[in-house]
């Protein structure tokens, strides 16, 4: 397969899933301050899928540069990583509305090292990058997260994948400026 058309495809999958995500998000009861503090976990939980699997896209573009043939493993692997990755709607729409509910939660969380997971095969596929210590840390610590939200504290996942994507992107803009 021609490496353009796989990447389109990916693009167009990936931009449906982030722009659906912000029909689930509802009006205010009341136009004011207090109304809008009310959806905070849907607004939250909004921005946290969108500028995930944004990173997510961006890093593909940054990756896949590189790249000068396709093989049918990858475009399995891909598609694998897209179906986990057209879910981020309906997950999104389910945390946003039960964010204290823990199997809400875990649910969210498998979704999203659904896509982690697939999307490290998919770079070991492409021979781009090996599996380094940050996605190693980056699993595990999802995997941690998602046993604390299932047991004591819903909304960990959900905070630990905040904090690793504010690394992730500021250690990518400091790379940048090096």
């Amino acid at each position: 397969m021609n490496k353009n058309r796989l990447t389109s495809f990916i693009d167009a999958v990936l931009a449906i899933a982030m722009t659906l995500m912000v029909f689930n998000l509802k009006a205010p009861k009341t136009f004011d301050f207090a109304g809008f503090w009310d959806l905070r976990t849907q607004f939250f939980a909004y921005a946290l899928s969108f500028f995930w699997l944004g990173t997510m896209w961006v890093n593909l573009h940054n990756e896949w540069d590189k790249v000068s043939s396709i093989r049918r493993k990858t475009v399995w692997l891909s598609l694998i990583m897209l179906f986990f990755s057209s879910l981020f709607p309906y997950a999104t729409l389910l945390v946003s509305d039960q964010f204290d509910n823990r199997s809400v939660q875990f649910f969210y969380g498998c979704i999203v090292l659904g896509v982690t997971l697939s999307n490290t095969a998919l770079y070991r596929s492409i021979g781009l990058r090996k599996t380094s210590f940050f996605i190693r840390f980056d699993i595990v610590a999802k995997v941690l997260a998602l046993g604390i939200s299932i047991l004591f504290f819903p909304a960990a996942f959900m905070i630990v994948m905040l904090l690793l994507g504010i690394y992730w992107v500021s250690y990518q803009l400091k790379e940048e400026k090096l």
